[in-house]
């Protein structure tokens, strides 16, 4: 019986244990490419997705979404460029905070004009002061 006893505390304290511990709800974002092999100066189409439990806020420039683009070049990613990261001083038009909604897609285009092997890295997080957090693209091939 005491036995029986102790099996029944330890199967309490592990469901106790995996209940969430009241954490706040989070954006989890995916950014993935239409293909992963482009021509030069073909349009990349990018969908970012959030499946998290609250809106994603991302860095821009205008009205569009500014992120990083990646080169794998000798066994290692190096930045290869990064549009609107930070937005050019003079641009008329004012940063907005774009907010990718949980369960809503974005959309989006670029293009390369240099061979080699890609990704796309997306800033986020819970507001646009606080960016902590990355997406990270499928790697594509530009030929």
């Amino acid at each position: 019986m005491l036995k029986r006893s102790r099996i029944y505390v330890l199967c309490l304290l592990t469901l106790i244990g995996c209940q969430d511990m009241g954490n706040e709800p989070e954006p989890a974002l995916s950014v993935v490419t239409d293909k992963l092999a482009y021509a030069l100066e073909e349009y990349i189409a990018i969908t970012v997705t959030n499946t998290g439990d609250v809106g994603a806020h991302l860095p821009s420039c205008c009205a569009s979404p500014a992120y990083h683009i990646d080169k794998y070049e000798n066994g290692r990613w190096r930045l290869f460029s990064s549009p609107g990261l930070p937005c050019p001083p003079g641009i008329a038009c004012p940063s907005k905070d774009l907010v990718v909604t949980n369960t809503e897609n974005q959309y989006g285009t670029t293009f390369l004009s240099e061979r080699g092997t890609f990704r796309i890295r997306l800033p986020y997080g819970v507001s646009s002061d606080n960016l902590t957090e990355e997406a990270v693209s499928n790697s594509f091939v530009v030929q």
